[in-house]
């Protein structure tokens, strides 16, 4: 395989593996045949999965044999990526099931799973001398409508896949020179550690006693819970935000045209005031500062500021990136973005600059997808997306010191969506009571924690 990106290894691997790139021109006049397409797909069908789920989806839109689903798929694709993407002869979404066909329950390991299935997919292309390329940039809601895709499956991303072409085809001058720039890879010792070997070896060099190595057995601290009182929530209610302020529930809801900040009566769950948010905003994480509610959004970098009292609006902010979570300290705001480098980033709460960050990580391994968030005790609690744990973060380290593991605080019967995930966490400093709840759950839960058994590092929840 000859092509511009091909780079000498370190160390030897399958040409497979090195001959593996991400073009973005493509030629727009080959097409991919329905044979070619099936030997693609073929690979998926050996990657594994727990407990054999297979829980993945691929949709295709090929230019050649149905032009109006290629067009549709590439509208949910996000513009920057449309400049090339348009020039691929087939998008592909990959989708995942969040939920066990088997067991009825929450698939932690869907996405991961698709992952290793997207991968496989990949290396078959370069193996056949197609070029693959995945994009994360796309509107979920209208890749779901052109797609038709039907829950329970949820979009993980959009590929574009074809023959390589002329990188002259490319509109940006930027993705030009990237498509023949040979590619840099970082050396290996930047992003393995062995363990015991390499720090004994080193101590035995320098004379020092040696250094034993943590190794497996480290206990990680993981709570249970013991529910309080069950209270009434709106089942309806995508919950991207809670707190608890003066005798009541604000909740920020989520999902575009359905976003809204409401007022909310504990005991009843009944919603006392409701201010939509703009359709074309899906709203995130919320919590309050000097008599004013923030609310923030998942990608429009945009906030909102409302009176307390009220729910009267005053004014909008930016911030730089996604939001997810948010909450405050006594002297900064608190946000989540929900990356894959597990940052919580702190904010001036007059200015919303960002005065600095951490990287969240439990036992040196960063946390992904940390959610919606509050201060609790001098601590950031922080539902993690897509799981029934709750992340307990010294915020001054990043350090997870704890882990609340709410499993099966609400019956498989009940999630009636795959996105019923847990997701709010509200607590009243007054009399130290715990709350927690998810979208489109019908209770939020008053709730204490109840120490379990410690848990091995590194083992499953």
């Amino acid at each position: 395989m000859n092509h511009p990106k091909v780079a000498k290894t370190d160390h030897d691997v399958l040409e497979v593996i090195r001959a593996r790139w991400s073009p973005r021109a493509f030629d727009i006049t080959r097409p991919v045949s329905r044979d070619a397409q099936m030997r693609l797909f073929e690979a998926a069908r050996w990657a594994p999965s727990s407990a054999n789920e297979q829980p993945w989806q691929f949709i295709v839109g090929d230019r050649f044999t149905n032009p109006d689903a290629f067009a549709s798929m590439l509208g949910a694709v996000d513009e920057s990526n449309q400049s090339w993407a348009q020039y691929a002869p087939v998008l592909v979404l990959a989708a995942a099931r969040p939920d066990s066909e088997k067991y009825g329950q929450l698939n932690r390991f869907a996405w991961y799973d698709t992952g290793q299935a997207i991968m496989l997919i990949t290396l078959q292309a370069t193996d056949m001398g197609l070029g693959l390329r995945q994009m994360a940039g796309f509107d979920h809601d209208k890749a779901r409508l052109a797609c038709k895709l039907t829950p329970p499956f949820e979009p993980v991303v959009m590929m574009a896949l074809g023959y390589p072409g002329e990188p002259e085809v490319l509109a940006n001058e930027r993705h030009r020179a990237s498509e023949g720039k040979p590619r840099t890879r970082r050396p290996i010792a930047d992003f393995v550690r062995w363990l015991g070997v390499v720090v004994l070896g080193a101590a035995m060099v320098a004379g020092a006693p040696a250094v034993r190595a943590a190794g497996p057995g480290v206990a990680v601290p993981t709570d249970g819970y013991k529910v309080v009182h069950a209270y009434p929530h709106d089942r309806t209610a995508f919950t991207q935000g809670l707190i608890y302020r003066d005798g009541v529930f604000y909740e920020s809801t989520g999902l575009n045209g359905q976003s809204s900040v409401r007022k909310v009566d504990v005991a009843t769950g009944r919603v006392l005031q409701n201010v939509p948010v703009d359709a074309k905003y899906f709203a995130e994480g919320l919590t309050d500062w000097n008599g004013s509610l923030l609310q923030l959004t998942w990608r429009d970098g945009v906030g909102f500021v409302y009176d307390r009292a009220t729910l009267g609006f005053r004014r909008t902010f930016r911030y730089s990136g996604e939001g997810w979570g948010l909450t405050h300290d006594a002297k900064r705001l608190i946000l989540s973005d929900g990356q894959p480098a597990g940052a919580l980033r702190f904010l001036d709460p007059v200015t919303f600059a960002e005065t600095g960050r951490v990287i969240v990580k439990d036992q040196g391994v960063p946390v992904a997808d940390l959610n919606e968030l509050e201060y609790v005790n001098g601590e950031v609690y922080a539902n993690i997306w897509q799981t029934d744990r709750i992340a307990r973060i010294n915020p001054a380290t990043g350090d997870v010191v704890g882990w609340i593991d709410l499993s099966g605080l609400l019956k498989p019967a009940e999630r009636t969506n795959a996105g019923a995930v847990p997701n709010g966490i509200a607590y009243d400093a007054a009399t130290h009571r715990l709350f927690v709840t998810g979208k489109l759950w019908p209770n939020v839960f008053e709730i204490t924690l109840a120490p379990r058994p410690p848990r091995a590092s590194g083992a499953p929840f």
